[in-house]
């Protein structure tokens, strides 16, 4: 695994396949696949008694705007090269330019519905 800055507000993260790294971030902030696969796991939510911990696997070119606060595990499964874009600015940075409204809103529901067809097999139709 390397990590290097390219500015004060992008991290870029290059891991090869197999390797894992916990990556401490923000509600809000980018991720931006340049390169390679990677599954993440954002921090754990509660919901009542309800664990939600969802992983969500991005391909070259997708974006992922984090849900909420905490330690995330990024794992490669391909030689992978990531950009973290911490979002401590005011202006626009490169990776939130290729971030569109649609992209970044799409994933929440995603994991929404995914949550919702779990906990209806769970407690619903069992």
């Amino acid at each position: 695994m390397r990590t290097r800055d390219i500015d004060t507000t992008t991290t870029v993260i290059e891991l090869q396949a197999g390797q894992s790294v916990y990556v401490q971030a923000r509600r809000r902030e980018v991720l931006l696949l340049q390169s390679g696969c990677i599954r993440l796991q954002e921090s754990p939510d509660w919901l009542g008694n309800t664990f939600l911990g969802s992983r969500i696997t991005l391909t070259e070119g997708q974006l992922h705007q984090l849900s909420c606060s905490g330690w995330m595990t990024i794992e490669a499964l391909q030689n992978s090269t990531l950009l973290h874009d911490n979002g401590k600015t005011k202006h626009k940075t490169p990776v939130q330019r290729h971030a569109t409204q649609a992209e970044l809103t799409e994933k929440p529901l995603q994991r929404l519905r995914l949550w919702l067809s779990q906990f209806m097999q769970r407690h619903l139709l069992s």
